[in-house]
């Protein structure tokens, strides 16, 4: 037996909430603030700036992925990354630490009060990197982030970095930025849900 549902819109029973909808063509979209859908906002370009901000996080966020893609900064320098609230992006209180290597891993550094999220490693301004990584909300106004880093000019090695941060309220930014001069090639992306 064959059933065909013909709808526009789908709607929560309690509050008539629209959870999706569905265009003339058939193409659904999701409502934002639908658990476990990824809200993807449009890549940013790095050159040229001092940091890569995304702002206006809507509230709610347990979830925020982000990539980086051919970065690479003017000045020898590391990429950091620093999330925020309504107060502005938060300077203290990131615990971090980072690792490389090719077939053994070696540590980059750590420190439980940064002041942002740090790869110690391959800092040279002819890297270019590619990053992937996560924030996870962990509760209350408590973050945790972990990333993989490739740079493609030693393609042998892989690095990572971890960390965790409370802010003093709800996230709604986050910051990526060289240590040391500006971006002179790449984008950076991010989606949450």
């Amino acid at each position: 037996m064959t059933s065909i549902l013909k709808v526009s819109e789908i709607q929560d029973p309690t509050n008539s909430n629209t959870a999706l909808t569905i265009d003339n063509s058939g193409v659904v979209s999701f409502n934002a603030s639908t658990p476990g859908v990824l809200t993807a906002v449009s890549e940013q370009t790095a050159t040229g700036n001092s940091s890569v901000d995304f702002t206006g996080i809507p509230s709610g966020v347990n979830l925020i992925k982000f990539t980086s893609w051919d970065v690479s900064t003017s000045a020898t320098a590391t990429v950091d990354i620093r999330i925020g609230d309504s107060g502005g992006f938060e300077t203290t209180g990131y615990g971090r630490n980072s690792h490389y290597g090719n077939t053994a891993f070696a540590t980059g550094g750590s420190s439980t009060s940064g002041d942002s999220w740090r790869n110690y490693a391959w800092d040279s301004a002819a890297n270019v990197h590619y990053l992937s990584g996560q924030l996870v909300h962990a509760g209350s106004n408590r973050w945790i982030m972990d990333a993989r880093i490739f740079i493609s000019n030693f393609d042998g090695y892989f690095a990572t970095m971890m960390g965790t941060k409370e802010l003093s309220a709800e996230l709604d930014r986050v910051q990526f930025f060289p240590t040391t001069g500006t971006f002179d090639a790449g984008t950076f992306r991010i989606m949450y849900a």
